[in-house]
């Protein structure tokens, strides 16, 4: 399988899972759920998306576990370790999903991943993702984004980050491989927002 392609697949993997997140819809006293991007960092980048640490974290902050059903959506099942919690607060309605292990094979290359889904309704969409464009720092990938959906990948280490866009094969399934890659994906409207951070693995 080309490099470019296992990067690509691990990409059509991830966007599942915010599909599946999106389909669903009381807590740390700081961030309120208002605070969308500050949630997003607390939860899923400052454990770098590992789901357990996660769910630990989001049980000891007063979330609540969400409806199993979520978990038995298709893209969930070759999970090692997958959970959904919930959280209503000021308005707001929140859903977060927290997964790692494998999420499939493609061309005979096994993919897994790390991933968390921050999705809250009732919030300003549009300014948690000009918040979330400011923290990565790079250029959207051009040929995942349109309006109301902006797909980030990079690369990050204590120099900063680096967009990866358009890698050579070898390039690609090296980064992949590594686990280097991140990607940041958001879609939004003018009262919802949901906040991807996925990094595959071969």
């Amino acid at each position: 399988m080309r490099g470019r392609a296992v990067f690509v697949a691990a990409f059509v993997a991830g966007a599942a899972w915010l599909a599946a997140a999106s389909a669903c819809a009381a807590a740390p006293p700081a961030p309120p759920l208002t605070a969308t991007f500050a949630t997003f960092q607390q939860f899923c980048v400052a454990p770098h998306g590992h789901a357990a640490q996660i769910l630990a974290q989001a049980d000891a902050a007063g979330w609540t576990p969400g409806p199993a059903s979520m978990t038995a959506a298709p893209q969930f099942k070759s999970m090692t370790e997958v959970g959904v919690r919930t959280k209503t607060d000021a308005g707001a309605q929140a859903l977060l999903v927290a997964g790692s292990g494998p999420i499939g094979e493609f061309s005979g290359l096994a993919v897994s991943a790390d991933l968390c889904v921050l999705t809250v309704k009732g919030i300003d969409g549009p300014a948690v993702a000009a918040d979330v464009g400011a923290w990565v720092g790079v250029p959207p990938d051009p040929k995942r984004t349109k309006p109301g959906d902006v797909t980030y990948s990079f690369t990050e280490d204590v120099h900063g980050r680096v967009a990866v866009i358009d890698p050579s094969d070898e390039e690609a399934k090296a980064l992949v491989k590594a686990g280097k890659v991140h990607m940041v994906i958001v879609q939004f409207t003018e009262d919802h927002a949901m906040v991807g951070y996925f990094t595959p693995r071969l």
